[in-house]
C-alpha cells in the first residue's frame, strides 16, 4: 500500500501527507464494494417507501368513491403508488437476489 511521502520539519517526528489519487506508484487500484452499513440502509429505506407506498394506496381506495367525478383523479394516483410500491418491491428484490 501507498501511505504518502515523508515531509522534512524540524521537529523529529515525522509527518506524511497523504497522496491525491492517481500518485501512488505500484499500487493495485480495486474497484470499491459497497459496505454493508449502506446495503443495509438502502433496504430498510426501500421497506419502508414500498409500505408507505402501500399503506397510502389502500388509504385513498378506501375513504374516495369510485363513482364520484371528482374523485376519480386521486384513484388515479393512488393505483399509481400501488404500482411504484410493486416495483419497489420488485427491484429491491433483485438487488438482493443479485449477490
Amino acid at each position: 500500500t501507498c501511505q504518502g511521502q515523508p515531509v522534512s520539519s524540524s521537529s523529529t517526528a515525522k509527518v506524511v501527507e497523504p497522496l491525491s489519487r492517481g500518485q501512488c506508484k505500484g499500487a493495485e487500484e480495486q474497484p470499491m464494494e459497497p459496505l454493508m452499513a449502506d446495503a443495509r440502509v438502502f433496504l430498510i429505506a426501500g421497506a419502508l417507501l414500498c409500505f408507505g407506498g402501500s399503506l397510502y394506496s389502500v388509504y385513498v381506495a378506501v375513504t374516495h368513491d369510485p363513482n364520484k367525478k371528482e374523485d376519480r383523479p386521486i384513484l388515479k394516483r393512488g393505483e399509481y403508488m400501488a404500482g411504484a410500491s410493486i416495483v419497489g418491491a420488485l427491484v429491491m428484490t433483485y438487488v438482493i437476489m443479485r449477490r
